[in-house]
């Protein structure tokens, strides 16, 4: 799940060396994949590359690989739907203020018969942790008891997606399935999902953030 509003840019450019063939200047073109895209101007010689909710972090990576990038159409729109890839890895997870919205809705009505709503994710992930603080926000704003836990033994960190974490999944409580209606119904992609015995042991359920997918 992507956030629907960019965090920020990242541009960087590069000259190459053009040749006396390429005296002629020639328009600029774009080519675009996703949230990056690189436009080329002048003899072909002159390029920027734009992508949304990029980690600042890879900027010199990706400035050295576009170092030595071949200049073509076709290298250039490869490199561009491979920094959409990289855009879409790094981005944190966050709901959207509509799916804020829609979950607070259906919370309001069924606060009262939960006697809290407890929160995991992985110690060591704090993008997971992040969008699970999300959740916890969203619940705490209508009324509802929820706090994030980061118990021992924790969560995986090999464990991903959003998932209600229950005790038997043959027999499951009520209320677990109405919180996972609750996020299927905001849009929140979600599933039921057994825990182990000594993972929150004086709970019914619990809503699982893990790694993202």
């Amino acid at each position: 799940m992507k956030p629907t509003a960019v965090f920020g840019l990242m541009i960087v450019s590069w000259l190459g060396i053009s040749s006396p063939a390429d005296a002629q200047s020639k328009p600029s073109s774009v080519q675009t994949a996703g949230d990056c895209s690189i436009t080329i101007s002048g003899n072909g010689n002159s390029s920027t590359l734009v992508c949304a909710d990029l980690d600042p972090k890879l900027a010199n990576q990706i400035k050295a690989i576009l170092s030595g990038t071949e200049r073509t159409q076709t290298a250039l729109r490869e490199l561009s739907e491979k920094l959409d890839q990289i855009a879409h890895k790094v981005s944190d997870r966050r709901l959207t203020p509509q799916q804020v919205h829609a979950l607070q809705a259906s919370a309001r009505s069924v606060c009262t018969s939960f006697p809290a709503i407890n929160v995991t994710a992985s110690n060591g992930n704090q993008e997971a942790q992040r969008f699970a603080m999300d959740f916890v926000d969203a619940f705490k704003a209508v009324g509802c008891k929820a706090d994030l836990a980061l118990p021992i033994p924790g969560l995986r960190p090999d464990i991903a997606g959003v998932f209600v974490g229950v005790r038997d999944i043959n027999s499951v409580d009520p209320r677990a399935l109405a919180l996972s209606k609750m996020l299927s119904d905001a849009g929140v992609r979600c599933s039921l999902a057994p825990v182990e015995a000594d993972f929150f042991p004086g709970e019914h359920f619990v809503l699982v953030v893990g790694a993202k997918e």
